[in-house]
């Protein structure tokens, strides 16, 4: 796979003259100008390939990738396939996804170098006075799902991309109905967000819960006369059966629906919001000191 580097904008790009254009896009959006981003995707492949994991999914606003014990697939992500049919894709076996990862970081060092050491040779004929007092502002370079065991379940490189794995791996699996998601800054320190950064706690109101109530009493009643068991019920139900028991006093049952309502994701826009945020502050004059991290609540 011929691969090389060129710079767009001051910012290095991944480029694949030889393959088809539509490939080459995604093969680019993979390869992020990020050595610590490629570094997690291949450390992620290679657990996958011990069989350390079972595989894991990053997806955010352009990009989807599954990775298994088979292959690595990449694709436009959720939020575009939806949108036109016919979505390209690539599959690499994990082997060549190494490689590839592998080769891009060792472009990208020789690219950061080469421009570390330009930079510095201009700052010398400058004289610039960097005050070392001032603070500098670092965003996160990757958003990291877990469950609360810490089990990583995938990452992505906006909010938005988290927030999706969450809310896919909520559908597909009773296991994983809570979780948490962790800013990840370029020098490999995690941080975890608060949950009103990503969802809010519907409100209910009191007659809201008497008229959820008293349908579910009514269909319960029916349910019965039909000869349906109580199991049976329980499934017909779902996940409504937990914000309040049909066998306390009514007021109970309202107070539970209330407390108990059910978290909701924020919208994409107000997502994208949150992701501004998010941020660290790094005081460069103390190099052992901890960065600050500051959330918006």
């Amino acid at each position: 796979m011929d691969l090389r580097l060129k710079v767009v904008g001051d910012v290095p790009r991944a480029v694949f003259p030889s393959e088809e254009t539509q490939r080459a896009e995604l093969l680019s959006r993979l390869l992020a100008p990020n050595p610590y981003y490629i570094t997690i995707l291949l450390w992620e492949i290679i657990r996958v390939e011990k069989g350390r994991a079972e595989g894991w999914t990053y997806d955010d606003s352009s990009l989807c990738v599954t990775c298994t014990p088979e292959s690595l697939m990449i694709e436009e992500s959720s939020h575009k396939a939806n949108a036109r049919e016919g979505v390209a894709r690539v599959e690499l076996t994990l082997r060549e996804a190494k490689r590839l990862l592998s080769k891009w970081r060792v472009e990208h060092v020789r690219w950061e170098f080469r421009r570390t050491r330009r930079e510095a040779r201009e700052n010398l004929r400058m004289d610039t006075n960097i005050s070392q007092g001032e603070g500098r502002i670092e965003r996160p370079i990757l958003f990291r799902v877990s469950d609360p065991v810490g089990r990583h379940l995938g990452f992505s490189r906006d909010l938005i991309g988290a927030v999706r794995i969450a809310a896919e791996n909520r559908r597909r699996s009773e296991r994983h109905r809570s979780f948490s998601i962790s800013a990840v800054y370029a020098d490999g320190s995690e941080s975890a967000l608060p949950a009103e950064q990503y969802s809010r706690r519907r409100e209910s109101t009191v007659d809201e819960a008497v008229r959820y109530i008293r349908a579910r009493d009514e269909g319960i009643r029916v349910a019965k006369e039909m000869g349906i068991n109580d199991i049976q019920i329980e499934v017909l139900l779902g996940e409504q059966v937990d914000r309040c028991n049909p066998d306390d006093l009514e007021e109970k049952q309202i107070q539970d629906y209330i407390r108990n309502a059910p978290e909701q994701w924020l919208t994409d826009e107000e997502l994208r919001v949150e992701e501004t945020s998010i941020f660290r502050i790094i005081n460069p004059s103390k190099q052992k000191q901890k960065a600050s991290f500051i959330f918006s609540t």
